[in-house]
Parts: C-alpha cells; sequence; structure tokens
C-alpha cells in the first residue's frame, strides 16, 4: 500500500518519485527483509488505484493506491537484508548505482526498460539469445504501439541494460543477466 494515487502517478510522470524501504520483521520487532525498490523502474501500469473511501469516512473520497510488487523488475527490488542476514554493504549499493543510471531516462524509455526486463526474466534463465527476445515483439508491440520499429526498440534497450551493467553481451546475439533469475 502507499499514499494518494494522484500524488503518486504524478510523481512518476516527473520522474521525481521516492525509492521505498520495504521491511518485514519478526513478532520480536526483529528484521528478517529488508529491501529497497527504485523508483526508476517503478511504471505507472505497476500502480494500482484503491476504491475511495467512503462518504463516512473521515477522509471521504480520497483515492489511495498499490504498488504491485510483482510487477516490478528484480532489478529494482534491491535486497539489503535478506532471511537476517545483511548483504553486504557494496554489494547493494552497486546494484543501486546500476539501477540509478537509469533515472536519467524519459519515462517512456524506462517503461521499455522496465518491461523487458520483466520478461527477460521470465525465461527462467541468466543467458539467452536475440531470437528469444524478438520472440517478444508481438507482446511490446501491444504494450507500445505507437512504436514502428520494435526490434530496433528492443535492441536499443539491450544496449542500455549493458550499460547500466544489468546484463552483458556474450557473444554474437547471446546475452547474460548479471542480476540472478528467478521465478517471478
Amino acid at each position: 500500500m502507499d499514499g494518494a494515487y494522484g500524488s503518486m502517478m504524478s510523481r512518476i510522470r516527473q520522474n521525481t518519485g521516492a525509492s521505498f524501504l520495504l521491511m518485514r520483521y519478526s513478532e520480536s520487532w526483529e528484521p528478517i527483509d529488508l529491501m529497497t525498490v527504485h523508483r526508476s523502474l517503478i511504471m505507472p501500469e505497476m500502480i494500482e488505484q484503491r476504491r475511495p473511501l467512503s462518504l463516512a469516512a473521515r477522509r471521504a473520497g480520497w483515492v489511495g493506491c498499490n504498488i504491485l510488487l510483482h510487477q516490478v523488475p528484480l532489478e529494482a527490488r534491491i535486497a539489503v537484508i535478506k532471511q537476517t542476514v545483511p548483504i553486504r554493504k557494496e554489494i547493494a549499493r552497486e546494484q543501486f548505482r546500476k539501477v540509478e543510471r537509469l533515472s536519467s531516462s524519459s519515462l517512456e524509455s524506462r517503461g521499455w526498460t522496465a518491461a523487458l526486463l520483466t520478461r527477460l526474466h521470465k525465461f527462467g534463465k541468466n543467458e539467452f539469445d536475440l531470437k528469444q527476445v524478438y520472440a517478444l515483439e508481438d507482446e511490446m508491440n501491444a504494450l507500445f504501439p505507437k512504436n514502428q520499429h520494435v526490434r530496433e526498440k528492443l535492441r536499443q534497450q539491450l544496449q542500455v541494460l549493458r550499460d547500466a551493467g544489468m546484463l552483458t553481451f556474450e557473444r554474437r546475439g547471446r546475452y547474460r543477466l548479471t542480476h540472478p533469475a528467478r521465478s517471478v
């Protein structure tokens, strides 16, 4: 759950949103998990509008929102503590820096990046090839119908991910995600 829907959407569109810290803790208040969710890969479609508060509520008509974390790419969900074990700060900071590199991009470009990352992880493995990426063409075209050059945009986004340190080119037409794949 998050705050006001309108404010959240405005902040995302203006690229002035906040990153989040999410904690799961035990009954004795001991941290079990702590993660940061980087703002640059939270897209409008990952925000769910809640129903307005009822007329009987103190803030009648107020509309909140939920962040659909399962839609946020793994790269933007950075572990700080996992199963009570602190992650080495150098590792967490480097992951945060990689995603931060995307924050200066436009909303549309970050939307492409987030959509592609999510789909790359659905392959279920770290290595993939250009043929698999091209198989996403129809799906990406449905998400971004104004773009008439989807294959070119997919190749461009692979370069963006490479430059951000989120994937490496292994050899011609072969790629490897630097963030371990896990079920989405």
